[in-house]
């Protein structure tokens, strides 16, 4: 018989064996597990100190190794260029001549990952490397006065260090930048760093930067936060503008309209004409995709309430437009300029190298400078 297996003829004596012995196997069971318990707690003991170093030198490592890190981190957000704005020149860059009108574009190039959805997609060194080259040839071929870039990369570990506004500027040619940063912030070797850029053909007298409400506190602490930039651009004596870069948060319509009355306080300030550009991530009330605040309006509704102007031919149809670039559902990029400006041309240029469009507007001040602004 097998060890465990039950044969019918010896079920009869089961019965009369079990009530013998039961109590003796019931105590024999009961010192043993007493004994088996107590020589697993010594074991576990034994164990336990013969670990106990080890466990605590290794615990000690990870905490001065975290704290090296964060030290590092807070160092680095210490001396963080995003504390200052930085104004670059392109050498062997042409300056463009003043002309009656101005030549604005504006684009969100998605850190140059295309249309991923995410940073850390896009690509290789090789394939960001080649679209990049295709945005800045894009670019070169809007024969642009000024541009406005957003989520432009200066040295984030996604977009491989390389500073994508500086790259473009050399490429198509502009003189002088500023670049002003969103995110900045370095953990572990890891390195986030983009923002806005302001490009020019025509010389950049003064910057400006606008700082406007944070989504969540922590997150501007570790270094994650939306502000504006501006430059004050000069053509010629008494022929000069403000143009502000403007890249408004995508969460809250509450924080944007915030943002939008601080930047209408830069605006409100004496000086040039301003001029606005860039992803406001907000739309005309009625324009699909609206997303009111809890005053009922947006940010887009309170900028042209205050005076500033828009092209008319926006519409609800694909090809007006802006995101995304591939299946666009919304127009959330916007080139505004005063009240008593015209706008003699307008376009929203189809494209893959983003998941947004670029803008390319002309457009010019009165001829009568005594005219109201708006």
């Amino acid at each position: 018989m097998r060890f465990g297996e039950v044969r019918p003829e010896n079920v009869a004596f089961l019965p009369r064996l079990l009530p013998e012995n039961v109590r003796w196997a019931q105590g024999v069971g009961a010192v043993g597990g007493i004994v088996g318990r107590r020589s697993m707690r010594n074991s576990a003991h034994a164990s336990a100190r013969r670990r106990g170093p080890h466990r605590q030198a290794w615990v000690l490592a990870c905490a001065l190794g975290l704290a090296l890190v964060l030290a590092v981190s807070i160092a680095y957000r210490a001396t963080s260029p995003a504390r200052r704005l930085s104004v670059h020149r392109t050498e062997m860059a042409v300056r463009a001549q003043p002309g009656p009108d101005w030549r604005i574009g504006t684009w969100n190039l998605a850190h140059g990952r295309g249309l991923a959805r995410w940073s850390i997609q896009g690509g290789d060194a090789a394939a960001r490397a080649v679209r990049l080259e295709a945005i800045a040839a894009r670019i070169t071929a809007l024969d642009l006065d000024l541009l406005v870039l957003n989520e432009v990369d200066f040295d984030s570990t996604f977009s491989r260090r390389v500073n994508q506004a500086g790259f473009i500027a050399e490429r198509a040619g502009f003189a002088e930048r500023v670049e002003q940063r969103n995110a900045d912030a370095w953990l572990a070797g890891f390195r986030w760093g983009d923002g806005n850029a302001i490009l020019s053909r025509h010389p950049i007298r003064e910057v400006f930067l606008i700082d406007l409400p944070a989504y969540r506190p922590w997150l501007a602490a570790l270094g994650f936060k939306k502000r504006g930039v501006a430059a004050l651009i000069e053509r010629a004596p008494g022929d000069a503008i403000r143009l502000v870069a403007i890249h408004l948060d995508h969460r809250s319509s509450d924080v944007r309209l915030a943002s939008a009355e601080q930047i209408l306080r830069f605006a409100a300030a004496p000086g040039p004409p301003t001029l606005l550009a860039g992803d406001f991530n907000s739309t005309l009330s009625g324009l699909p995709y609206a997303k009111p605040s809890a005053k009922g309006h947006t940010a887009l509704d309170r900028f042209l309430a205050a005076g500033f102007r828009r092209w008319t031919g926006v519409a609800a149809v694909p090809e007006q437009m802006t995101y995304r670039s591939n299946r666009p559902t919304r127009v959330i990029d916007w080139i505004l300029t005063p009240g008593n400006w015209t706008f003699d041309a307008y376009h929203v240029l189809p494209t893959d190298l983003s998941d947004h469009r670029p803008l390319r507007a002309v457009t010019r001040p009165p001829t009568d400078v005594s005219a109201p602004p708006g």
